[in-house]
């Protein structure tokens, strides 16, 4: 199975991305901490959309499409299949995201409908086939992958760092290849009847993988190939879509003071750290009316981020304001408008997640 590769690689992506961020806001006077929240589709799926079928449409119909895949290969020096396999991927990224959302349940056809083989959408479905696939699953939705292709290309970098060798300054020499996975893949959401597309939409997917070594040559020859590649960007195209049409969890990084002369502040840091956010707050609420405005609108600032983890958005946006009234900063400002960006996705989840009785 692939996921247990791609869950790892994605995940020592995630680890360094956070390990960097808390370095660099350490440094600053600041600490970052990180936690889930669940955000909204971009689009809203119907109500009544409980149950859906995933199902893998990408598959060559004719011998002729085969062909011209093989030829394909053979003029890109690609592997015949590279596609096939990453599209299989993506329907398991797919799968695997939307598993992890509280709006949807998934069921995974196990078996493939022959398509266009190619990264451009077939004709639509025959309702009747749809309607049968549902039915056998019961299900309220049909999502395929019905297009896919991969594009590759290579970059090199020249790398020169300077060192001191008994007295002499040497140039040491080294190169970057990186390879450019773009993945083209395109989804259909069905409803059950199969008579309406609850939505059509390509995604454009893409990741570079570095290797650097003494030549151009050794740099480039280091690079993975596409048959290993391609399944990773694929899986991840597979992510993207599922963030498309269903509420999902993501790790949001947040960052707060914690070093200033207030110790309320320093003591409340300390609660956060751990996630320990009401005693945090009780800390921080006291250095709101420090007299230094510098000091008090920090303490607002904290106040914010709590009210945030608290799932108290309206009272976060409010606090951000008291820490820009405060002292009138843009970092502060930049906060209002981050809480009211996330109210407004709040509101947007309010209606993806209601039940079926609570909607028009």
């Amino acid at each position: 199975m692939l996921l247990p590769i791609i869950k790892k690689f994605i995940m020592k992506i995630n680890l360094l991305l956070l390990i960097v961020t808390a370095l660099m806001l350490s440094a600053c006077g600041t600490r970052s901490v990180g936690f889930q929240a669940l955000e909204p589709g971009k689009i809203t799926l119907p109500a009544d959309v409980k149950t859906i079928a995933v199902i893998n449409r990408y598959k060559p119909d004719r011998t002729k499409d085969k062909a011209l895949n093989f030829i394909e290969g053979l003029l890109t020096g690609e592997m015949v299949g590279t596609d096939l396999v990453g599209s299989r991927a993506a329907v398991e990224g797919l799968q695997q995201k939307l598993s992890q959302s509280p709006r949807v349940k998934v069921i995974f056809v196990p078996y493939e409908l022959k398509g266009s083989g190619t990264g451009f959408f077939p004709n639509p479905l025959d309702p009747s086939e749809v309607k049968r696939i549902c039915e056998q699953y019961a299900a309220d939705a049909l999502v395929t992958l019905e297009a896919f292709d991969h594009d590759v290309s290579r970059r090199i970098k020249r790398i020169e760092t300077k060192r001191t060798e008994n007295g002499k300054e040497i140039i040491d020499i080294k190169f970057r290849a990186t390879k450019w996975i773009r993945i083209n893949a395109g989804w259909r959401v069905y409803d059950a009847t199969g008579t309406k597309l609850i939505d059509e939409h390509q995604i454009l997917t893409e990741m570079g993988f570095d290797n650097i070594a003494s030549t151009e040559a050794a740099a480039f020859a280091g690079l993975p190939n596409a048959m290993d590649l391609v399944p990773l960007v694929g899986n991840r195209a597979g992510f993207d879509y599922a963030t498309r049409i269903a509420p999902h969890y993501v790790w949001i990084t947040r960052s707060f003071y914690a070093k200033t002369k207030n110790q309320n502040i320093r003591e409340g840091a300390e609660k956060a750290r751990f996630h320990y956010w009401s005693e945090a707050a009780e800390k921080w609420i006291k250095a709101t009316e420090d007299p230094d405005p510098k000091i008090a609108a920090k303490a607002c600032f904290n106040m914010s981020i709590a009210a945030e983890a608290m799932g108290n958005f309206d009272v976060a946006e409010s606090w951000a304001r008291k820490a820009y009234e405060k002292h009138p900063k843009s970092k502060y400002n930049n906060r209002i408008w981050e809480i009211k960006d996330r109210i407004q996705r709040s509101k947007r989840l309010d209606v993806q997640m209601a039940p079926v009785e609570d909607n028009p």
